[in-house]
């Protein structure tokens, strides 16, 4: 069993390198689903309202809180994610640059290859986020533009240059084996 992580800091010196490392996220983690006969998920959720207060803080709470939590407690389950975390609209659209806003809030767009239902993955995000946090759910193995969405993904790298070595995060297991207990 091989797994996938996000390239080490030195590699990624440039938004460039980061889309480029973001794709191959993305793509090694489209690629697993349907192997090995088990039966898995490919969702996509979007995260707003996370009571974080910036890129550094969500990025924590996301790796080490959501998904390294999860990973131990369900450690028998399948369970790779991409998480890509933006600036809010107003950014995305190009209309101001970061220090001119008082308030940046950040949201995130996770995409799930897993076996634990989605209604474990909301208690675990209203744990971690609190409860005013807004989580949308979608399947993306439905979505017509499934094989496109990593472009949804790196929009604010491609257009304001805003996505960093900070700004994502992967882990991917191949060829996941599912072990019973």
């Amino acid at each position: 069993m091989k797994l996938i992580k996000k390239k080490p800091k030195e590699s990624i010196t440039d938004t460039l390198s980061a889309v480029k490392d973001i794709n191959y996220g993305f793509e090694c983690l489209i690629s697993q689903n349907g192997k090995n006969n088990i039966k898995s998920d490919i969702i996509k959720f979007d995260l707003s309202y996370t009571n974080s207060k910036h890129k550094e803080d969500l990025y924590f709470k996301l790796t080490n809180k959501l998904f390294n939590s999860m990973h131990r407690q369900y450690f028998n389950e399948k369970l790779n994610y991409l998480f890509v975390i933006e600036y809010n609209e107003i950014l995305s659209k190009g209309n101001y640059e970061l220090d001119e806003l008082e308030e940046v809030r950040v949201h995130c767009h996770v995409v799930l290859d897993t076996t634990i239902p989605e209604s474990i993955f909301r208690q675990h995000i209203k744990k971690v986020f609190g409860l005013e946090s807004d989580v949308y759910f979608d399947d993306l193995i439905n979505r017509s533009d499934k094989d496109q969405y990593n472009n949804y993904l790196t929009k604010q790298g491609a257009e304001n240059n805003y996505l960093t070595y900070k700004s994502y995060n992967y882990k991917i297991c191949l060829n996941f084996v599912k072990v019973e207990i």
